[in-house]
């Protein structure tokens, strides 16, 4: 057997092999165009407090996120003539988790806003899992730089942790209570980043893991009750914590920081209190934590009154509506479904009206 022929036979397979793995991709991209390369819609930045941002374009399920990074219509830096900007801060709630974007208490607020001032703008830099410390650097690098007239901080309640998830290298969100002493690392050693740079660019290798990883998991008939996970009041407990350590004082700290950066700005500072259901529904099953619930947020409203900074808390507002409606406002304990989304834009445009936060429309003409 000649060298000459072991050449060519091994010219052949590779050639063969390139062909054969050139037209997978194609096809996997052609049969699962909605499939990101990434699990989820999320990636890690590394070497960056900011943690992990949307992918750019992505999209899964009813979820698209734009060119900038956010779920929102494209939106341009500049402003219109008269034009008055309302930027939303804050985390799935505000990015509207579990809805369709037309759903979401920004989106139905912007559209009975333009009712009466016909040149207001919303635009959504709502992330998943962002902390307060995450939003106060988004302000800094993307808020401002969109000349808002009005910057409203969705918060809740469990948005004082530093980070609350972060993102693995393959886009998975992981949820981790993480405190200051403990901060997830990613590695990234060159073998990682080689292994990750393929599996982003390739379509057909990302399927192939992921068709991996299903199968595996039914050999082992792995499913998610069958997953370890913290009891819901591990979490009320943990976060309660954190309202009584030193975080709190970082918290008052970091909005302080956005009062001022809006002031500097000529924009209106406006924090939204967002309530979990088990306050709206006032849930016995959870009654000692309700108290102590209300209680730190009271505090937060007093620091806010202090310091002059407009607070909204939404929650009056939802128990009356739950009640007057007969409606069930959650999704879970988090997230508002449509009826939820609707009565908050309407409990939010009654505030901005009648605290005169949005110029008349015959002044922006």
């Amino acid at each position: 057997m000649s060298h000459r022929w072991i050449f060519r036979k091994t010219t052949l397979l590779l050639i063969g092999t390139c062909l054969g793995l050139l037209l997978g991709e194609i096809g996997a991209r052609i049969v699962f165009p909605r499939l990101h390369p990434l699990t989820g819609l999320l990636r890690p930045v590394s070497n960056d407090p900011i943690a992990f941002e949307y992918i750019p374009n992505a999209e899964v399920d009813n979820v698209r996120i734009n060119s900038d990074g956010y779920r929102d219509d494209p939106f341009p830096l500049q402003k219109d003539v008269g034009e008055v900007r309302i930027v939303w801060l804050g985390d799935s709630i505000v990015m509207g988790w579990g809805v369709s974007k037309e759903d979401r208490f920004t989106d139905i607020l912007n559209s009975k806003l333009k009712d009466h001032h016909p040149k207001v703008r919303t635009i959504n830099l709502g992330v998943e899992s962002y902390s307060n410390y995450q939003e106060l650097l988004l302000m800094k690098r993307k808020g401002v730089a969109l000349e808002p007239d009005i910057i409203i901080l969705g918060f809740c309640w469990n948005d004082i942790l530093k980070y609350e998830h972060f993102v693995n290298s393959s886009g998975d969100n992981r949820f981790l209570l993480q405190n200051e002493s403990s901060v997830y690392k990613e590695d990234y050693s060159l073998r990682k980043r080689i292994s990750d740079y393929v599996f982003i660019h390739s379509r057909l290798l990302d399927y192939l893991r992921n068709a991996a990883g299903r199968v595996v998991d039914e050999l082992f008939l792995i499913d998610e009750g069958q997953k370890k996970q913290l009891p819901f009041t591990d979490f009320l407990d943990w976060y309660m914590n954190a309202w009584r350590s030193k975080q709190l004082d970082t918290l008052e700290m970091q909005i302080e920081s956005m009062q001022r950066i809006s002031q500097d700005n000529n924009a209106k500072f406006i924090i939204v209190m967002i309530p979990l259901s088990i306050q709206v529904d006032n849930d016995s099953k959870f009654e000692k934590y309700l108290a102590d619930i209300d209680s730190t947020q009271e505090k937060l409203r007093l620091y806010c009154n202090f310091h002059k900074i407009a607070f909204y808390d939404l929650e009056p507002g939802l128990i009356e509506a739950s009640k007057t409606k007969h409606q069930v406002l959650y999704l879970d304990v988090w997230h508002f479904n449509e009826y939820g989304n609707r009565a908050t834009a309407n409990l939010i445009y009654d505030y901005l009206e009648e605290k005169k936060f949005i110029p008349w429309k015959e002044s922006i003409r």
